[in-house]
C-alpha cells in the first residue's frame, strides 16, 4: 500500500538520459511512494560529469554518475560519495555497450588503436582507461591515442563517416550500431575491469550524515525496481519509449541494461590503482 502522502520524504534525483529507466519506472508505477519517499527526476546535464555541481547547489539530493567521475571528484576534494551502483561492467550479462569501428575497417584488435582517433562519451571516465589500458596489453601505446569528447547520439555517425577511427558507444547506441553492420572489439572494461561499478548513484556527504534512513529507502526501493526490470526487459523499452525520442527500431535491436546492487571491491580497487596509475585520479 501506498504510504500517506502527507509523510512522504521529497527526494531529487538528478538523472542522465540514457541511465534514468529504473527512476522513471520506480516513479510512475508508485514503488518510491510505497517505501516513503516521494522522488522527482531533475535534469542534470547529459555527461554524469556535469551533476555533481547539481548535487553541491542543492537543487537535486541524489545524483548519477560515473565511477571515474565520482573517484576524481572525491580526490579532489569533492564532498560527494557514492551510495550504490547502477551499472557494472561484468562479463555475466549480455553487453550493452562496446568498442565499435567502421563496417570494414582494418581495425581488428586492441593493439591496432595506436595512432588513432577515438570518441568516447566523456573524457577521464572509464571508457577512456579501460581502451587505454586494453591497447597497452596488446602492445599499442596509448598515448599516442587522441581521445575526443563527443555524445553518443553523434558517436555513430562520426565512426561511420571516418571523422573518427572508433569509439566506445554505450546503451541504445551501441546495438543499433551493431544492427548497422559496425565492427566491434568487445568491451574493454569488462574484458579488465571485470565487476567494478561503471555507473553509480551518489549524494554529498551533508545529506548522507543527514538523510541516513531516506537513503535506505531509496536504495530499497532502487532494489525492488532493478530486480523487476532485469526480468522485464520490454518494461525498459517501454520507458525509452516515453521519456527518449529515440525511434523504435532503435530500442528495438539495443540490448537493455542489466542493473546491478552490489559490486566487486576488488574489481573497483584495480580501477583505482590504474587510474592512479595513468594520472587519471591523484592521491589514490
Amino acid at each position: 500500500e501506498p504510504a500517506d502522502p502527507d509523510a512522504l520524504i521529497p527526494v531529487n534525483v538528478v538523472i542522465a538520459p540514457i541511465m534514468a529507466e529504473p527512476i522513471y519506472y520506480g516513479i510512475d508505477n508508485g514503488i518510491f511512494e510505497k517505501h516513503g519517499l516521494e522522488v522527482a527526476a531533475v535534469d542534470g546535464g547529459f555527461l554524469p560529469a556535469q551533476q555533481v555541481p547539481v548535487l553541491l547547489s542543492g537543487d537535486a539530493n541524489i545524483g548519477m554518475t560515473g565511477g571515474l567521475t565520482l573517484l576524481s571528484g572525491i580526490t579532489e576534494g569533492l564532498p560527494v560519495k557514492a551510495i550504490r551502483p547502477v551499472l557494472n561492467s561484468s562479463s555475466e550479462v549480455t553487453p550493452d555497450s562496446g568498442f565499435i569501428v567502421a563496417p570494414g575497417s582494418a581495425i581488428t584488435g586492441w593493439g591496432d588503436l595506436s595512432n588513432t582517433t577515438i570518441a568516447i562519451p566523456g573524457l577521464n571516465e572509464m571508457p577512456q582507461l579501460a581502451i587505454s589500458y586494453a591497447v597497452d596489453e596488446n602492445g599499442g601505446d596509448s598515448s599516442t591515442i587522441e581521445f575526443i569528447e563527443m555524445p553518443i547520439t553523434n558517436i555513430n555517425d562520426a565512426v561511420k563517416n571516418g571523422q573518427v577511427d572508433g569509439a566506445l558507444q554505450i546503451s541504445t547506441f551501441f546495438g543499433q550500431a551493431l544492427g548497422e553492420g559496425f565492427g566491434t572489439l568487445g568491451d574493454p572494461a569488462v574484458e579488465y575491469f571485470d565487476g567494478a561499478p561503471t555507473i553509480q548513484m551518489m549524494a554529498t556527504n551533508d545529506y548522507i550524515a543527514e538523510n541516513a534512513d531516506t537513503i535506505e529507502k531509496f536504495n530499497a526501493a532502487f532494489d525492488e525496481v532493478i530486480d523487476f526490470l532485469n526480468d522485464n526487459p520490454d518494461a525498459i523499452r517501454d520507458i525509452q519509449r516515453e521519456y527518449t525520442e529515440l525511434p523504435d527500431v532503435v530500442i528495438d535491436m539495443a540490448v537493455p541494461p542489466h542493473y546491478f546492487s552490489t559490486f566487486d571491491r576488488n574489481a573497483y580497487e584495480n580501477v583505482i590503482t590504474e587510474a592512479a596509475a595513468y594520472g587519471f585520479i591523484f592521491d589514490a
